[in-house]
């Protein structure tokens, strides 16, 4: 009987001790590996943007990649896509992203493109935000404490149809 009650004590002792690692593992994990997605719309004198923006995070390595639409008044609207990797890391809280290609902006969206930093069209351009992890459904991305957009958590895959 005593060697059972060891026994249990002892499952009992190893069971406080790598749960709560396996739970901290799983979070650090979970905070380098997701995918998630935001609407944007940029709005300019007499046209507007409207795109769906698609973010992958694993191990240094990202993805973004947008599927969108350009409207000009009264012209037909056109498909856009930009899509690029990068890399990134976390510095003192904040996650710094680094352009790994360049798109340049169509000649007749580079209007509105001004609005956007130019991490999203120019290789080696970076961009310093803080992710912070809002709930199981998404992140918000802000800059200097002031939202930049909520991010909704997605399972990770592409825009792409191939």
């Amino acid at each position: 009987m005593n060697n059972k009650k060891l026994g249990v004590i002892w499952v009992g002792i190893l069971s406080m001790i790598f749960i709560p690692l396996l739970s901290i593992a799983y979070i650090r994990y979970d905070e380098n590996h997701f995918s998630c997605e935001s609407q944007l719309i940029l709005i300019g004198k007499d046209e507007y943007y409207n795109s769906i923006m698609h973010y992958t995070f694993a191990d240094g390595f990202g993805s973004f990649e947008s599927l969108g639409s350009f409207h000009r008044s009264n012209n037909s609207p056109v498909s856009r896509t930009n899509n690029f990797p990068f890399k990134y890391w976390k510095e003192q809280g904040d996650t710094i992203m680094v352009a790994d290609d360049s798109s340049d902006p169509p000649e007749d969206m580079k209007q509105l493109f001004t609005f956007l930093p130019d991490f999203f069209y120019t290789k080696d351009r970076g961009l310093r935000v803080h992710i912070l992890r809002e709930n199981d459904s998404g992140y918000l991305f802000t800059d200097n404490n002031s939202p930049l957009f909520y991010c909704t958590r997605i399972s990770a895959r592409s825009l792409n149809p191939n």
